[in-house]
C-alpha cells in the first residue's frame, strides 16, 4: 500500500480516524523509496511497473506507468532534471532474489512520459551492460553521470565523446 499522510496531523491522537487521506493499494512490496520532481512521484514497486503519479491537492492520481516491469525488489527512481526541463527519471532493474545472479540494468525514462526508456544499459550490452546486480540499488546522479553499486564495483555512466 502506498499511504498518503496528512502531515499537519502526524503525530497526535486523532479521535475521528487516523492522518491517512488517501490509500493505494499495490501490485507488489514496496521495498524501495519514491523520487518527486515537478508534481509528479515515481515509483516502482516489486514485480510491477515504475508508476508516475500526479501530486494534485493532497492526492496521488496515476498519470502513466512504463512497459518496463521491475521484477523482485523493484527500483528505486532518482531524478535529474535542468530545472523544470529535460527531465530523466533513472532505476535500476536488479532481480537478485531467488536464483541466479544476473547484471544490472540501468533505466532511463524520460520524466514526462514514462512509458518506454529512452535508454537501457542492455541496448548496447557489449559497451554498457552493468556488473552483476546488488539489492537495493539507488542510482546517483551528479555532473551528468549516474553512479550505483554493483557487485565488487561501482558503475559509472556519462555521455559518449
Amino acid at each position: 500500500m502506498i499511504y498518503v499522510i496528512d502531515r499537519d496531523r502526524m503525530g497526535r491522537f486523532q479521535p475521528n480516524g487516523d492522518t491517512v487521506v488517501q490509500r493505494i493499494r499495490m501490485a507488489g512490496l514496496g521495498l524501495g523509496a519514491m523520487a518527486y520532481w515537478n508534481g509528479h512521484v515515481f515509483f516502482a514497486c516489486s514485480d510491477d511497473f515504475l508508476r508516475d503519479y500526479a501530486v494534485q491537492n493532497g492526492q496521488l492520481t496515476l498519470n502513466i506507468y512504463s512497459r518496463t516491469r521491475f521484477e523482485d525488489p523493484g527500483a528505486t527512481p532518482s531524478v535529474s532534471a535542468n530545472g523544470n526541463r529535460d527531465a530523466i527519471v533513472w532505476a535500476i532493474a536488479t532481480k537478485t532474489w531467488n536464483g541466479p545472479g544476473q547484471p544490472a540494468v540501468l533505466y532511463a525514462f524520460d520524466a514526462n512520459k514514462i512509458d518506454q526508456p529512452i535508454y537501457t544499459s542492455e541496448q548496447n550490452s557489449k559497451r554498457d551492460r552493468a556488473a552483476m546486480a546488488t539489492r537495493f540499488v539507488i542510482p546517483v546522479v551528479v555532473d551528468g553521470r549516474v553512479y550505483f553499486g554493483a557487485r565488487g564495483e561501482v558503475e559509472v555512466y556519462g555521455r559518449l565523446k
